[in-house]
């Protein structure tokens, strides 16, 4: 890893790679379950002038704090609520990662992995999956992992000063502010590797001790004033916003709740085209760490190892699962990943195992995609997307697979294999699955109707994309109240289903004005039937 630092290199060809997500944020309109949810929050706070207290579809909204709905409505305010200024937070928070882990190698001594590391967050498939999108945990990957960059300075035996610990309590405190306590945990369980297991805390010390005060406190604080102002407003956000939101979802376990296994087998194609690389990285430091060994490599090799898999333990035992929710180690898989080419690229040809799953995997993912295409001619555009890019996938596996005894080449083709992929995708295939994947079309169907009811029930679907986009009063109500309130003005959004398992006698008051396809979910509009 002594090659010479190729910093402009590094940080122009990470721009590159950053431009296919740009694209996919670009050509994307909200999709559910989560993205219609977020931006209507954040456009009712800064329409309603109500920024400390939440609402969605005119309700409180207590889940969530507030810090990537104030960004991006503040975007969206400048850009007419445009989806893709909306998704700043999460865009700049990618380009931060990337830069982040170019720091974080260079001070390691990683040289090579300088360049790498950043092209591998970027080309990870789940960076591909959640990082383009108005999203909340991108921006808390960005903030845990710039705490982490300041402590990590123990790893490379630096000492921390007071303004260091400083930066890591701010950074620590915005991350509370985006998600809550979580980003204590995930910053916590990065310093217990560092401490109990990579021996880097041999960096630090405990003086000035107003530095580790200072850290405490603006790690509290932020989201602590943030709660406060808000019980102070609204009463009913006490129970939640002190324990219902994050303790008492932990305890509970109703919600996204999945096997112990859950994630182990979610990174298994989060982390592709790398997963074999990054297999290899782990065994590599718990090989060095049986071993004893301690020097500066090393000691960073174990010491995010170490943070990579207690997070992912302590993930998998909480009994609420989600893939994204372990979105804050990308980065440090990325790190790693990207230590093991530099490694292996300079001690001979890899063996079998390494070089043969991510290029057979992306040859088949292209197969498939190219298999399928002649069975997507009922959408204008979707059957050329897909066999694009399968093309591009099948073409870059072939390339990949010529330079399987180069590494260095086999992992750049690969990489600019998926950054194309990703860029065809968004071009070709995105506008036409917009056209059923977003509730823009149905919503505005219903806003040029003549019936103009104060407020549209929702049964089976949830509001608040319809309301974005159509600017109509969508919400959560019973059809009954809204029938006998509304009259004639009477109109409602039904999944089909749900409408099939009316009372007879309610069905008999109600008329299907228009059918539509949210995703998939068959939607009905109705109206009230002429007496």
């Amino acid at each position: 890893m002594d090659q010479p630092n190729r910093p402009r290199a590094a940080l122009l060809a990470a721009l590159c790679f950053l431009l296919p997500l740009l694209a996919w944020a670009w050509t994307q309109e909200w999709w559910a379950p989560d993205e219609p949810r977020y931006a209507q929050i954040a456009r009712e706070a800064y329409e309603s002038g109500s920024l400390v207290v939440l609402h969605l579809n005119g309700e409180l909204y207590p889940d969530k704090p507030p810090l990537v709905y104030w960004i991006a409505g503040w975007f969206g305010s400048w850009t007419n609520w445009n989806e893709f200024a909306m998704r700043a937070p999460s865009l700049l928070s990618l380009a931060g990662c990337a830069w982040l882990c170019w720091r974080m190698a260079r001070r390691f001594g990683w040289s090579e992995a300088q360049l790498w590391a950043p092209l591998v967050f970027l080309t990870l498939a789940g960076t591909f999956a959640y990082g383009p999108r108005l999203q909340l945990d991108p921006a808390l990957s960005f903030l845990i992992l710039a705490a982490v960059e300041r402590l990590s300075l123990g790893v490379a035996r630096v000492r921390i000063g007071g303004v260091d610990l400083a930066i890591a309590g701010l950074a620590l405190g915005a991350a509370a502010l985006v998600k809550g306590p979580v980003a204590w945990l995930h910053g916590l369980l990065a310093c217990l590797s560092l401490l109990f297991v990579a021996r880097g805390w041999r960096g630090l010390s405990w003086r000035p001790v107003w530095g580790w005060l200072v850290l405490l406190a603006l790690m509290i604080a932020p989201v602590a004033i943030w709660a406060f102002s808000a019980i102070a407003i609204d009463e009913r956000l006490r129970a939640p916003l002190l324990f219902g939101q994050h303790l008492g979802r932990v305890a509970e376990g109703t919600v996204h709740r999945g096997p112990p296994w859950d994630h182990l087998v979610d990174l298994s194609y989060l982390m592709l085209p790398w997963t074999p690389l990054l297999v290899a990285a782990l065994v590599r430091a718990v090989r060095d760490w049986r071993q004893g060994r301690r020097d500066h490599e090393h000691a960073a090799r174990i010491w995010l190892s170490a943070w990579f898999l207690l997070t992912l333990l302590v993930f998998s035992i909480m009994p609420v699962k989600r893939a994204l929710y372990l979105m804050p180690i990308y980065p440090t898989a990325a790190l790693l990943i990207g230590a093991e080419i530099a490694l292996l690229a300079d001690r001979g040809p890899l063996s079998r195992w390494i070089r043969w799953p991510a290029t057979l995997l992306l040859g088949l993912a292209g197969a498939a995609a190219l298999a399928l295409a002649p069975f997507h001619a009922e959408l204008e555009g979707l059957r050329l997307g897909a066999a694009l890019v399968g093309a591009v996938l099948v073409g870059g596996a072939l390339l990949a697979w010529r330079a399987q005894h180069d590494l260095r080449a086999q992992s750049l083709r690969l990489a600019l294999t998926l950054a194309l992929a990703v860029a065809v995708a968004a071009l070709s295939l995105v506008p036409s699955i917009n056209r059923f994947k977003s509730a823009r079309l149905l919503a505005e169907a219903v806003a040029a109707r003549p019936e103009q009811p104060t407020r549209i029930p929702c049964i089976g679907i949830q509001p608040e994309g319809y309301r974005f986009y159509g600017r109509i009063p969508a919400v959560r109500e019973p059809l009954e109240v809204a029938l006998e309130r509304e009259g004639r003005q009477f109109l409602a959004l039904v999944r089909e289903p749900d409408f099939d398992k009316l009372a007879p006698a309610l069905r008999e008051r109600l008329v299907v004005l228009e059918r539509a396809q949210v995703g998939s979910r068959d939607i009905l509009l109705l109206g009230a039937k002429e007496p």
